[in-house]
């Protein structure tokens, strides 16, 4: 993982450790049969954004 940082900057990579919980729940929907109420769909969706708007690039 660390020639990772040698192509993309560190402040871009940082921002997708903000998918452990998108995963989480995925995972424990999928292995532990945990039900997604839609709190929790709203609260992914809102990280979802999170990680898109640091991502996005602004080209003005």
């Amino acid at each position: 993982m660390v020639w990772v940082l040698s192509i993309y900057p560190a402040s871009s990579m940082a921002s997708f450790s903000f998918f452990a919980p998108i995963f989480g729940v995925i995972f424990g929907c999928v292995i532990l049969k945990e039900e997604i109420s839609i709190s929790i769909i709203i609260s992914l969706l809102f990280v979802s954004v999170g990680i898109y708007l640091i991502n996005v690039n602004d080209n003005k």
